[in-house]
C-alpha cells in the first residue's frame, strides 16, 4: 500500500500506483522536500523510509528472518535491514502468531533443521501465542518469525524486501530463498539468543477497539519509534492532521478530510491513500485510519534490532 519497495530481485515488482497509473515512486522522486520534508529528504532522500502492506494469511506463513541494518549494510548494499510490525486487524478464534525462540539454539543445529528442513523441529523452537483484533506486535530483525493461518494484519516494515526462509515449502522452490548469499552468510542474521516471555510481552500492545480521540492513538510499543510510527486515527469530532508523509488504510466508517483552504474529499472504509509531509488540514467524521510513517529523522541510523532487556 503506497509502497516504493520492489520485490527482491525485480525491477518493477511491488511498486504502487495513484489511480491515474503513475507510480508513487516517481511521485516521491520528483519532490522529495514536498511529499517527504526536508529533514527526511535530507536523510533519506526520495526514500520514504516505511513500507505498508496488508496480510491476510489464509495458511500459516513459513518460518523466515530478516536481516537488521547492519547485516544488510555489510552483505546486501542497502542501509536499511527489515524490522517489521503486524497491527491485527483480524484473527480466528485462538489465530497465533511466532516469534522468537523459546531456548537458546546452536548454529550447527539450525543449519541441520534447515537442511534437513526438519519443520517440527523449527516451528517447535518458536514462541507461540495467541492474537486478536486491536493487539500489535514488533518483529525485531533477526528474530525467526511467521503468522498463524487465519491471522490479517496491516504490516508496517522498514523499506527492503528482504526475507531469509528457514522454512522452504514446495511453492517457495525455485525463488530465491537467501537473499542472494549462500546459506551460511545468510543463516548469520538469525538471531539465536532465546525471547523469554517477559521480552514477549515487551513488544506487544493493544488499542481497544472503542477508544476515540482528537489525538492520534499509538499502536506500537515504544521501541518501534526508531523504525516507524504507526498511528490509529479515530477522531471523536475533528482533529488538526500531523505533519508527516504518511500511508493510510480506511479500517472502518466514513468521514473526510479536508486541506487548509477547506476542500474536502470523502473517506470510506477501503480506501487507502498517501499522504505528503506539506499536506495540511483536519480529519472527521465516524472513521478508524491506520496510518503508518517513517521515523523521524536523527543522526544516528538503528544498526541493530530492538531486544527488551533479560527477564
Amino acid at each position: 500500500v503506497g509502497s516504493a519497495t520492489t520485490r527482491f530481485g525485480s525491477s518493477g515488482y511491488g511498486l504502487s500506483r495513484f489511480k491515474d497509473g503513475s507510480l508513487v515512486k516517481d511521485a516521491l522522486v520528483s519532490d522529495p522536500l514536498a511529499w517527504l520534508g526536508p529533514r527526511h529528504a535530507e536523510t533519506f532522500g526520495s526514500d520514504p523510509g516505511v513500507l505498508v502492506k496488508l496480510l491476510d494469511a489464509a495458511e500459516r506463513l513459513p518460518v523466515h528472518v530478516h536481516p537488521t541494518d547492519d547485516f544488510a549494510r555489510r552483505h546486501l548494499g542497502c542501509r536499511f535491514g527489515k524490522t517489521e510490525s503486524w497491527y491485527v486487524l483480524d484473527a480466528v478464534v485462538d489465530g497465533a502468531v511466532y516469534l522468537g525462540l523459546k531456548e537458546k539454539i546452536n548454529r550447527a543445529d539450525l543449519d541441520a533443521m534447515v537442511l534437513s528442513q526438519d519443520i517440527e523441529g523449527i516451528l517447535g523452537a518458536l514462541r507461540r501465542f495467541s492474537v486478536s483484533p486491536g493487539d500489535s506486535v514488533l518483529v525485531p530483525a533477526g528474530m525467526p518469525h511467521a503468522i498463524g493461518e487465519g491471522v490479517f494484519v496491516a504490516e508496517t516494515q522498514q523499506p527492503t524486501d528482504f526475507s531469509i526462509m528457514l522454512e522452504q515449502p514446495a511453492a517457495l522452490m525455485g525463488s530465491d530463498l537467501f537473499c542472494g548469499l549462500e546459506m551460511d552468510v545468510a543463516l548469520s542474521a538469525v538471531d539465536l539468543r532465546p525471547t523469554s516471555p517477559y521480552g514477549i510481552q515487551a513488544l506487544r500492545a493493544h488499542v481497544e477497539p472503542t477508544l476515540r480521540s482528537d489525538t492520534p492513538l499509538g499502536v506500537l510499543c515504544d521501541a518501534a519509534e526508531q523504525y516507524f510510527r504507526v498511528r490509529l486515527l479515530r477522531p471523536e469530532l475533528e482533529m488538526e492532521l500531523q505533519q508527516a508523509f504518511a500511508v493510510w488504510i480506511v479500517l472502518e466508517g466514513e468521514g473526510w478530510v479536508a486541506d487548509e483552504f477547506g476542500q474536502r474529499m470523502s473517506l470510506a472504509k477501503g480506501d487507502t491513500l498517501v499522504v505528503p509531509f506539506a499536506c495540511r488540514g483536519r480529519l472527521g467524521g465516524e472513521i478508524e485510519i491506520f496510518s503508518a510513517s517513517p521515523p523521524l529523522p536523527s543522526p544516528r541510523i538503528p544498526s541493530s534490532s530492538p531486544r527488551p532487556a533479560p527477564a
